[in-house]
């Protein structure tokens, strides 16, 4: 890894944990990078550290099982049940047991709590998993 990425990489590992905790209810101050600090609401999940980076978007679990999504969203990768991109993150819809996340480039995946994975945006190539390409 050069030097510039692993730059990069510290830096931006802090600020999606920043964002995930402003959203799902943590405080993430000692997470600021100088470019961004975040603190949570009261009564919100916290944010478990999960976070999965697609495309041209980015989710994360909070400790309650729910999970947000945020960027890019023309093919419904952020799970919101639209195709509007998002700049901050917004909560995918039907998932609230969700234990880890995965994210393709223009899909993203959720294992359950019940074993079960549920996967939503891009299937041109069967990514979704339902037995169909549309």
């Amino acid at each position: 890894m050069t030097r510039s990425a692993t730059l990069v990489r510290r830096v931006a590992l802090p600020l999606l944990v920043a964002l995930a905790a402003a959203t799902l209810g943590g405080s993430a101050a000692g997470a600021s990078t100088g470019r961004a600090s975040a603190e949570g609401r009261s009564g919100s999940p916290r944010p478990t550290g999960a976070v999965a980076v697609g495309g041209l978007h980015t989710c994360a679990l909070g400790s309650d099982g729910t999970a947000v999504c945020w960027g890019s969203n023309a093919d419904g990768q952020l799970g919101d049940g639209t195709t509007e991109q998002h700049l901050t993150p917004v909560p995918v819809s039907g998932v609230t047991d969700a234990v880890a996340i995965a994210a393709g480039r223009f899909h993203t995946c959720a294992l359950r709590s019940s074993g079960t994975v549920e996967c939503w945006g891009s299937n041109a190539d069967g990514q979704v998993g339902d037995g169909t390409t549309e």
